[in-house]
């Protein structure tokens, strides 16, 4: 039985108050008051709710830049202009075939930016329809030049078509690996190794209206193996003191 003082009657609503009531009141009163009080800190509170339920709320999610929309549910990047690759250890591209372009005519489609990387492509096939970019680029883009250069990186089971050039390790790249990709069309080159040592280029299979395997710029020590090349110019063409790589 609860006390008659505890029992209000206010116009013709009956409330009863307990204990509890009175606490939660209380709360609410004071989180008002603190809302009014810190308008900023609560706007921030509010916006970082928001956005977490915008990331995280469904199967969806963007990853490391716009152009890159991550599928959490497969575990694996839905290809798009601008996908930078900058976090993940094991980026995994979704099996598929995409039509893409370089839309914002920037010279590159994908960009790989973490040493350590590996992008593996799962067999998707990128169709490049107008443009004619770097497909998938080495480019360290938060590293000052000259150290813009990624190490240790690999770039596997990618169907690249109709690219500029397919694959580019650029300036200064190190102990990364190029293996089981096929580039097709490329109206420039199918891989560029740019001042590059010490990378593998192994099991790939290119077609080119120029080089198929382009070494330029004092890149050294690459190991160039078995790989399937068909180019209107030259099949592995080499340039600018580049020397002591097995071919």
């Amino acid at each position: 039985m609860l006390a008659v003082e505890n029992i209000r009657f206010l116009a013709d609503k009956t409330s009863i108050s307990t204990p509890f009531n009175t606490n939660f009141i209380g709360f609410l009163n004071t989180l008002s008051k603190y809302i009014i009080v810190n308008k900023k800190i609560t706007y921030i509170l509010v916006m970082l709710l928001a956005l977490f339920i915008l990331f995280f709320g469904s199967g969806i999610v963007f990853a490391d830049s716009p152009g890159c929309i991550y599928n959490e549910t497969n575990d694996c990047y839905i290809p798009a202009d601008n996908c930078y690759l900058t976090d993940r250890f094991y980026s995994k591209i979704c099996p598929g075939t995409y039509k893409v372009d370089d839309t914002d005519k920037d010279g590159f489609f994908m960009l790989v930016s973490g040493h350590g990387m590996v992008l593996d492509c799962q067999g998707a096939t990128l169709i490049f329809n107008t443009t004619h970019p770097y497909a998938i680029i080495l480019y360290n883009e938060y590293a000052e030049w000259p150290n813009t250069y990624v190490r240790n990186a690999t770039i596997k089971n990618c169907n690249i078509i109709n690219a500029g050039t397919g694959i580019s390790d650029w300036y200064g790249g190190h102990n990364n690996t190029f293996i089981n990709n096929t580039i097709i069309n490329a109206t420039k080159e199918g891989i560029m190794l740019y001042n590059t040592t010490h990378s593998v280029v192994i099991n790939n299979t290119i077609s080119s209206f120029e080089k198929g395997i382009y070494i330029i710029n004092d890149t050294q020590y690459v190991n160039i193996t078995n790989n399937n090349i068909s180019a209107t110019e030259e099949g592995i063409y080499i340039q600018r003191r580049s020397r002591y790589n097995n071919i």
